[in-house]
């Protein structure tokens, strides 16, 4: 009996997507929320010399790259501190007359005054030498709002390995426990939502009424976050059980906080929707036409910076380049070779949000201008990327965390105009809209000393067309703050 190995040669064709660099770089800007771009451009401007916040050069001379200042000149001694760094890095970069400055940008004072404040109530604590770097370096790691956003595991690894601090999540989160009882209220909370909620536990409540709405208000904060976001203050009053004056006793209260500690907002709108930053606007001209914009004001424009170019244009004319001159420049042109793919980034990053906004504006103008939630039309990602010439994932990315500012006042995550569609008996496409308004519908208009069951719901969908699981009703009513039916018996309305 023969025994063997047969091989057998073949070729198999496999398509893959190879991403390169910059497109994984713009998939990754385009997740960034608007409330982190201007720090990520901070950042970026900060990283690389080459680019400079338009509003740093508004006074350099048009002819900027016609004239070489005494100040360059010296470049050709700098030239050799540059090389000689033991790290391979500049030592300057090419600062003018009496500025030390490391970057083209740099904070406001006021920034600074505000984390004095912190710095000097760290007194009032019998803090370790220990916990007092913890939070020193908390303190530092806040947004210019008061907000800590830099997750603890991070905080952690930054400490063990800048500052040699052997310091856990736990013992961290000691301290922003401690920064969270300093003056502002709210300052080293990690949300909008933390920052409300610790506001509202150190309300003074001098009467025992204060003290009821300061208990009203946590509870809002802390389990009805999401219908106070979208100001369905109907719901929250149900699920309170108070009275409308009361209600209006709340809003008011609500209208003094202020979400971000250390921002110059003066509070709160009368909806909760004002904590999302809206990405978008949806404005009315003279003419009554209704359009978008992209809410981008806040976000710095960034160019090239005009002195690396002068710096540059200097040593390229010199006739006789040292090699460390050959070097130097190789290095600044890398920088603004960078500098110049980033600032196409960004410009496509605003081009990539309109276009997507806009199209879901065109499918949805009904809504847009008339604000009224039963013009909402069904609508999926495909449709948004067919009209927008972009690719689903693209659209998926922009959609995910970004919100519009509607006529109305109103702040609307765009997640929510891809609504899943029913298919009713007569195969006509119902939004998940149409079945949160009619299920509002049956239970609102039920008999109060009898409500309907969620098997009876399930049986009146069917009658207007609306075909769903007994489950699928029970979550949507729980979406909707209506108990089940033996509570809804008790509740006057």
């Amino acid at each position: 009996m023969k025994q063997g190995a047969e091989i057998r040669q073949g070729l198999v064709q496999k398509q893959t997507t190879i991403l390169s660099p910059q497109q994984i770089q713009f998939a990754h800007l385009l997740e960034i929320p608007s409330a982190g771009m201007e720090e990520w451009v901070k950042n970026a401007v900060d990283e690389n010399e080459a680019l400079c916040n338009q509003n740093d050069n508004d006074n350099v001379p048009d002819n900027y790259g016609d004239t070489v200042s005494e100040d360059i000149k010296e470049k050709d001694d700098i030239v050799d501190e540059y090389m000689k760094d033991d790290d391979g890095e500049p030592l300057s970069k090419g600062t003018t007359g009496d500025s030390e400055k490391s970057s083209y940008r740099s904070e406001p004072d006021n920034e600074n005054s505000k984390i004095d404040l912190l710095v000097e109530q760290m007194g009032e604590y019998n803090l370790t030498e220990k916990e007092s770097t913890i939070l020193r370096y908390i303190i530092g790691s806040l947004e210019n709002n008061g907000l800590l956003l830099t997750p603890l595991n991070k905080l952690s690894y930054e400490l063990n390995v800048e500052q040699n601090i052997n310091a856990s999540e736990d013992d961290i989160l000691d301290m922003i426990e401690t920064l969270q009882e300093f003056d502002p209220a709210g300052v080293g909370a990690r949300s909008y939502q933390e920052s409300l909620l610790i506001q509202a536990q150190r309300m003074h409540a001098d009467t025992a009424e204060k003290e009821s709405l300061r208990k009203y208000i946590i509870a809002i904060f802390e389990k009805m976050y999401d219908d106070f976001l979208h100001q369905r203050w109907d719901i929250i009053q149900q699920r309170l059980k108070i009275d409308d004056e009361t209600r209006n006793k709340i809003r008011q209260h609500i209208t003094h906080f202020i979400p971000a500690p250390l921002s110059s907002e003066e509070g709160l709108a009368d909806h909760g929707s004002a904590l999302a930053e809206p990405d978008f606007i949806i404005k009315e001209n003279s003419e009554g036409e209704v359009y978008v914009v992209l809410n981008d004001s806040h976000i710095p424009q960034v160019q090239l910076n005009p002195e690396v170019q002068r710096e540059i244009k200097y040593i390229e004319e010199k006739k006789d380049k040292s090699k460390q001159d050959k070097q130097w420049l190789n290095n600044k042109k890398q920088k603004i070779e960078n500098a110049r793919n980033l600032i196409e980034m960004l410009r496509q990053r605003e081009l990539t949000l309109y276009k997507t906004m806009k199209a879901i504006f065109d499918l949805q103008k009904d809504f847009f201008v008339e604000c009224d939630e039963t013009k909402l039309k069904p609508m999926i990602l495909e449709d948004v990327a067919k009209l927008a010439n972009l690719d689903i994932s693209t659209v998926s990315r922009v959609s995910n965390i970004r919100f519009v500012e509607t006529l109305d006042g109103q702040i609307i995550p765009l997640k929510y105009f891809y609504s899943r569609t029913y298919t009713s008996n007569d195969n006509e496409s119902k939004t998940i809209q149409d079945v949160f308004s009619a299920i509002k519908e049956i239970i609102d208009n039920e008999n109060t000393e009898n409500p309907y069951k969620d098997e009876e719901i399930v049986e009146k969908l069917k009658e207007k067309g609306i075909v769903l699981a007994r489950r699928t009703v029970a979550k949507h009513r729980t979406q909707l703050g209506y108990p089940i039916a033996s509570v809804r018996k008790n509740i006057k309305r």
